[in-house]
């Protein structure tokens, strides 16, 4: 229902914009028809979809939840490599992937409660010597543990 309302508004706006953009020439009537025409299609689709018995019209729920779920793991990412590069002065790429609760298998888990993955790749260790790259390593992980309270972190040595 969202993704409908949005369609109908930005159809809207379209036709506006179109509208005042557009010179008063002869062939400016049957670009506003065309836009009219349009607007009405996008009024309709949902009827239509009903008579089809497809409720997914435009965008689904499912890739509204897709797109969702890919900013939310970026955001995660972003935080984690803010907090680890401000506390350890090294220079990191985080990956963090948040898996939805599914009801599949329920001996499963991790599927069953949600897992959270996070990747850590060190790109530039900065003023530390080797010597210490195996415990910042170790620091590191625990930090990420700790931030998205998941056991299920990764650190990677990238600078090898």
């Amino acid at each position: 229902m969202k993704s409908y309302v949005l369609a109908v508004a930005g159809m809207a706006m379209l036709t506006a914009i179109i509208s005042v953009v557009m010179p008063r020439k002869k062939f400016a009537k049957t670009i506003e028809g065309i836009l009219k025409l349009c607007m009405i299609l996008t009024l309709v689709a949902p009827i239509l979809g009903f008579m089809r018995q497809d409720t997914t019209f435009f965008l689904s729920d499912t890739g509204i939840s897709a797109v969702d779920g890919a900013y939310i793991n970026n955001s995660y990412a972003l935080a984690v490599e803010r907090e680890i590069e401000g506390q350890f002065g090294v220079t990191v790429r985080a990956e963090v992937q948040i898996s939805e609760k599914t009801e599949t298998d329920a001996s499963d888990a991790a599927s069953a409660n949600g897992e959270t993955k996070i990747r850590i790749y060190i790109e530039d260790f900065g003023m530390n010597d080797e010597e210490e790259h195996i415990n910042i390593i170790t620091q590191i992980a625990e930090t990420a543990k700790k931030l998205l309270e998941t056991d299920n972190v990764e650190v990677y040595d990238g600078t090898a």
